[in-house]
């Protein structure tokens, strides 16, 4: 653990000089995909921090994303990958001062992957054994318990929005008739009026 942690110190504090012969864009772009991986590993969001620093590998092509993307992969206990990242970064830059330290941690990641295919693989204990019915390749998965719905929240229902549409269409067109006929005045013929036109 200490030397995964020194390792990803020593991969921080050379990542100024490690944007040196980039294009420009490149650099910059790399350079934000490589801070935003370092906040993100430092605040411990491991798979946002591994996704940065994929980014700034596949802008700048700079060995040191390497061991950025194995630190991530290796918290994320993706060995294998993580193993891939270290031996991608080995191969890239055979001169670098962190070889030492990278073998040191591949080292680490062989003799956990060793261990871990010792072990075997991780039995699973299925919910309800095979029925005869499994035979014909028609088993059925029958859950102990009901799986429970949570409840649809209030907004999500239909009725609501639909009454509240209705009110909004009533709610308009009161504003918008009452608007028009107090802007032009009374627009009716008052009786007054249709008296006076019977007369003549």
């Amino acid at each position: 653990m200490t030397k995964l942690c020194t390792l990803f110190a020593l991969v921080l504090w050379l990542g100024g000089s490690a944007f040196a012969n980039t294009d420009p864009t490149n650099e910059k772009v790399g350079r934000l995909h490589f801070q935003a991986g370092e906040d993100l590993y430092r605040a411990g969001r491991y798979n946002a921090a591994l996704a940065e620093f994929k980014k700034g590998f596949s802008l700048t092509g700079r060995p040191a994303f390497l061991l950025n993307i194995a630190q991530c992969e290796r918290k994320l206990e993706n060995l294998d990958a993580a193993r891939e990242s270290l031996a991608g970064f080995l191969e890239a830059d055979p001169d670098s001062p962190l070889v030492p330290e990278a073998r040191s941690v591949l080292a680490e990641i062989d003799a956990a992957l060793k261990k871990r295919a010792e072990a075997g693989p991780k039995k699973v204990t299925p919910v309800n054994p095979p029925t005869d019915s499994s035979k014909n390749g028609n088993a059925e998965l029958i859950l102990k318990e009901p799986i429970e719905r949570a409840p649809t929240p209030v907004y999500k229902k239909w009725w609501l929005w639909t009454a509240v549409g209705v009110v909004a269409v009533g709610v308009g067109l009161g504003v918008g008739l009452g608007v028009g006929f107090s802007s032009r005045g009374s627009s009716f013929p008052s009786n007054h009026t249709f008296s006076a036109l019977n007369q003549q």
